[in-house]
């Protein structure tokens, strides 16, 4: 009696500390998904950057959100645990069969992008880690229960709770980081600091513009990103409105790699006296994977001149420019739109409607 009392408690220390672990990962799941989703820049470790990882294309899978892909599997393991618990027998074992098989397959997954995000995109993400060793516990635990019974109805109890508690918690992180996405993304302070010049990026006719009082609009964008595609459109149509405003497109790349090149032709294109309508015609109009070969495609469907070598390398060096200044404004989240005129000071909009931030965001 005494033996079948350990070898009860272990299991029952198993399962709770599976459970906690697919909680945890399913909080960290939410999260991931909601700064996807709002274009929130995630912390990171230093020398790292989670956004290409979080935000950019790498970020999704035939459109799909990595991130909610662990929102559904971590949901469906704390359900599969509850079961076994309530019906016991043979269809206990199958559960349990079931759970194990589950979340093998989402280790698999969890490796297979920290080694992609690690030896492709040179960053560490530390939410993605979370979700790696919470799936990596889980599937550790759960392979020792394919020969038990877990016939405790208190088990089934947990995984309730925990699944409850992390959907409560969940939905306070995505309405949390939703009052975060519509609030301003830099600050005023470091905004200050910054040229009405260095935010065009440019000198000639739009020091003239300036001088003349005339509106520019700076928009800092993730390519690819739903929100920054928004916020485009809406600038597209204030630009059919008023020709005399000027707007200025300026594309960031989360890190020096490959994406930099990619960047580097997107910023060419926005460049060009139709940049605008072409870069929203190549993400609208394709299903694009982000690559120079694709963006040329495109441009030859559509019979407009690909930028030469020397606008790509000009976009180039813009790319990197771009990338110091959203570093020295500290950005937080992306798109940011900047107005820029001559009277006042460089000041940050909604990049979605284009009007002014009320005093409570």
């Amino acid at each position: 009696m005494e033996f079948q009392t350990q070898i009860e408690r272990k299991i029952f220390g198993r399962h709770v500390i599976g459970r906690f672990s697919e909680c945890v990962g399913l909080i960290a799941s939410i999260y991931l998904y909601s700064l996807h989703v709002f274009n929130v820049i995630p912390p990171c470790f230093r020398g790292s950057s989670c956004a290409e990882l979080t935000n950019g294309p790498s970020s999704e899978i035939v459109g799909v959100p990595v991130s909610l892909i662990g929102v559904i599997g971590f949901s469906v393991l704390l359900c599969l645990s509850a079961l076994p618990s309530t019906l016991g027998g043979q269809r206990s074992r199958k559960l349990n069969n079931l759970h194990f098989r589950v979340a093998s397959l989402g280790l698999a997954f969890s490796v297979s992008l920290v080694t992609y995000g690690i030896v492709f995109k040179h960053s560490v993400c530390p939410w993605c880690l979370a979700v790696f060793l919470s799936i990596l516990v889980s599937q550790r635990l759960s392979s020792k229960q394919l020969r038990t019974e877990s016939n405790n109805f208190n088990l089934a109890i947990l995984s309730v709770c925990l699944l409850s508690l992390s959907g409560i918690a969940g939905a306070g992180i995505y309405l949390r980081q939703k009052v975060v996405s519509n609030r301003v993304q830099v600050s005023s302070a470091k905004l200050m600091t910054i040229g009405a010049f260095e935010l065009l990026g440019e000198s000639g006719r739009n020091q003239a513009d300036l001088s003349r009082n005339k509106d520019s609009i700076v928009g800092f964008y993730l390519p690819g990103c739903s929100s920054c595609l928004q916020s485009m459109r809406m600038i597209k149509r204030q630009l059919e409105a008023d020709p005399n405003l000027y707007f200025k497109a300026r594309f960031v790349s989360i890190e020096d790699t490959a994406s930099n090149g990619a960047t580097a032709y997107l910023q060419a294109i926005a460049n060009s006296p139709k940049g605008i309508t072409s870069v929203l015609g190549y993400f609208n109009e394709t299903n694009p994977d982000f690559s120079v070969g694709s963006m040329r495609s495109y441009l030859e469907r559509v019979h407009v001149a690909a930028p030469s070598n020397r606008q790509i390398f000009t976009a180039s060096s813009l790319v990197k420019a771009n990338n110091r200044l959203i570093k020295k404004l500290a950005v937080m989240g992306f798109p940011v739109v900047i107005r820029v005129n001559a009277m006042t000071a460089p000041h940050e909009i909604n990049p979605i409607t284009l009007g002014e931030y009320s005093d409570d965001e």
